[in-house]
């Protein structure tokens, strides 16, 4: 593997919890980051502490002040290395040479690449399938002739562990930070339609779930709903209504599959939460702000608007 300089930009908030174990598993790889970077808006509980034990570097920002693209790119904009990594506080990897498969797509001209997430023990069986629904055993390299055969799918993207070529991201900006989620499918977008490749590495895996409420999948899917609203001039070919039915029909193949269809009702609850906060995030305009701060993951987005 090329002696890449890697800086890790970890945004975190109450990151107690995973975090040492994200570090020790950073710690352990084969191809050791040069940098872990903190962006803590925050946080009350040890994060700091774990972080200043660890020699982490840590940026400080206002809660007030958070979000997902203006956090990863204060980050970005401390970091030395030549390859930006970007994970969640809550993904951890699998294996030691996790670092190096993620970046290996890189050295072959790619521009960025993304990790396989892999379910963590408690998640309940249609946490497992949307897993293995949206991150399969195959690798794959994308570029933007791959928009009218994939759609929606030529985008995705997931900050959660991801890796990005320095040069790449800024050469687009880094990510919006206008956005309120999915900041890394949107730089996704602008990569390919630079004419850049992006690597989908199935052999770079990380613990990554949520066995979300019904409530906060609201909130996540209008969020969702509203990016999309935003950002539809960017992502020509992104057919989402046809990818949610496509899930419904291969979750409830697979519940069946494995005699599990007392888990249909939650299938069905989640697919309809799903839908409608997602076309009320579309229509968010038609909302004031107090209301759509209520609807979403994100307040303090809608402070101030």
């Amino acid at each position: 593997m090329k002696e890449w300089k890697i800086s890790v930009i970890v945004p975190t908030l109450q990151a107690g919890l995973f975090l040492p174990r994200q570090l020790e598993a950073l710690h352990m790889q084969n191809t050791p980051p040069s940098e872990i970077i903190l962006v803590d808006s925050g946080s009350t509980d040890d994060t700091l502490e774990i972080a200043e034990l660890e020699g982490c570097i840590v940026e400080n920002i206002r809660q007030s002040e958070f979000r997902h693209g203006r956090a990863r790119n204060i980050g970005a904009r401390k970091a030395q290395g030549d390859v930006l990594v970007f994970l969640t506080q809550d993904a951890v990897p699998v294996f030691p040479n996790f670092l190096e498969q993620l970046c290996n797509p890189l050295e072959k001209e790619c521009a960025a690449a993304s990790a396989k997430q892999i379910h963590y023990p408690d998640a309940n069986p249609l946490v497992i399938f949307a897993r293995h629904f949206n991150y399969p055993d195959q690798s794959m390299v994308r570029t933007g002739t791959d928009v009218n055969k994939l759609g929606i799918k030529a985008y995705f993207f997931s900050n959660s562990a991801s890796a990005v070529r320095r040069d790449e991201f800024w050469s687009v900006g880094g990510f919006s930070e206008e956005v309120i989620v999915n900041e890394d499918m949107l730089l996704c977008a602008q990569l390919l339609k630079k004419g850049a490749s992006v690597a989908y590495v199935a052999e770079a895996l990380v613990y990554h779930s949520h066995n979300y409420s019904l409530k906060k999948l609201f909130k996540r899917y209008f969020d969702i709903g509203v990016f999309f609203s935003q950002s539809a001039s960017q992502l020509l070919g992104a057919k989402v209504e046809s990818e949610g039915k496509w899930f419904f029909m291969q979750a409830f193949r697979a519940l069946a599959n494995q005699h599990a269809l007392h888990w249909l009702p939650l299938l069905v609850a989640e697919s309809g939460v799903k839908y409608l906060a997602f076309q009320l995030g579309r229509q968010y305009r038609r909302f004031s702000p107090q209301i759509c701060s209520h609807f979403s993951a994100q307040p303090q987005y809608w402070t101030g608007l």
